[in-house]
């Protein structure tokens, strides 16, 4: 098969907007073979909770929460216990939470509310998977800790902070587990949890109609479509990664993604969320997983058009560019309603490496 990435700098830099056509076109060819892949359709992955969780997609759609412009969502495995979770965003509003849905004793379950800006903090390192949300007012900070366990969402810590409100003269009052606490020993009970990498997790996929297609049937199946000989190849490439991001000192992260449609995933790589770190992109080929020419994304992640299979950037310093490993007209390429981000699924630890390939 003959391998082919398309690259161009576009003018816009909104995905909602209606973009230029490309001003220039670069194409990069690179010769692959399809000899020991494995060729499965994720699609042909069956899973209890595929249904139900369109169902709910469906049902937050004709509600009258549900915007086609600032609604999105999410299907991740929380707790890691093999069941992905589905969190709903309605939209970016400062006292907006996220939806959470488990699927638990062979049905949908609503875990209730949590998040604001229509995100969640995710701690997947911590031992119990952690989720966060911290609620910022005027002079004051509200939050909490909880994770899932037995269809339940089960509440780790509860903190409170008035500090900001010193010059008002308010009595400063610091609370843990709605107990009174120094000033100290609230920063230090805080303290491992605040130090932890985390995830913002919550508005991953658009509702679109192909795009929830892939979140739902295809973007939790990987580690069922992929051969030993393929996941083995994966898992090495990760794992050097890994050992790269670890001697840099950078918060590397990770995503198995389809991006031109084959069912034969390539493997998206983070190297950061600074402003200088992007998203390197391998396929897989025979045994190996080979490289592709060029830095992709800004900030370490990317927008990914299911519909058009075109990957693309917005607001780095260059512009927007867009990119395909498939046959679409980068001079023509509008964003589709059907798109995701793409890059920081899992943060790249060993953890995370395994799981993301069982």
């Amino acid at each position: 098969m003959n391998f082919k990435i398309l690259s161009a700098s576009l003018l816009s830099v909104a995905v909602t907007a209606t973009m230029a056509g490309c001003e220039t076109t670069k194409q990069i060819s690179k010769n692959d073979t399809t000899e020991n892949l494995r060729n499965v359709s994720p699609k042909s992955i069956v899973f209890e909770w595929q249904t139900p969780y369109t169902d709910m997609l469906n049902f937050f759609v004709n509600s009258d929460r549900y915007s086609a412009d600032k609604s999105m969502f999410d299907i991740r495995d929380l707790n890691f216990d093999g069941t992905p979770e589905l969190i709903i965003s309605p939209d970016t509003e400062h006292n907006t939470p996220c939806d959470i849905y488990t699927f638990f004793n062979h049905e949908i379950v609503s875990l209730g509310q949590m998040g604001n800006y229509g995100t969640l903090t995710y701690l997947p390192q911590s031992d119990k998977k952690l989720i966060n949300e911290d609620y910022v007012g005027s002079g004051f900070v509200i939050g909490k800790y909880a994770y899932i366990e037995n269809g339940k969402l089960v509440p780790e810590l509860t903190y409170t902070d008035n500090s900001s409100s010193a010059s008002s003269g308010a009595a400063i009052v610091h609370k843990i587990n709605d107990r009174e606490v120094s000033l100290p020993d609230y920063d230090k009970i805080l303290e491992p949890y605040k130090t932890q990498r985390s995830l913002k997790i919550g508005r991953k996929y658009s509702f679109g109609e192909k795009s929830a297609e892939y979140a739902v049937r295809c973007a939790e199946s990987w580690g069922a479509v992929l051969s030993n000989s393929q996941k083995s190849t994966v898992e090495s490439l990760l794992r050097q990664q890994l050992s790269d991001s670890v001697a840099s000192g950078s918060d590397a992260g990770f995503e198995i993604c389809d991006l031109n449609g084959d069912n034969i995933p390539e493997i998206v790589v983070s190297t950061g969320t600074e402003e200088t770190n992007f998203c390197k992109v391998f396929y897989l080929s025979g045994e190996s997983a080979n490289l592709l020419d060029g830095d992709f994304g800004y900030k370490g992640r990317m927008f990914f058009d299911v519909e058009q299979q075109v990957f693309y950037a917005l607001d780095s310093p260059l512009g927007t560019a867009c990119w395909t490993l498939a046959t679409a007209d980068l001079s023509k390429f509008v964003p589709s309603a059907n798109f995701m981000e793409c890059g920081r699924k899992f943060i790249l630890d060993e953890a995370s490496i395994k799981f993301a390939l069982l």
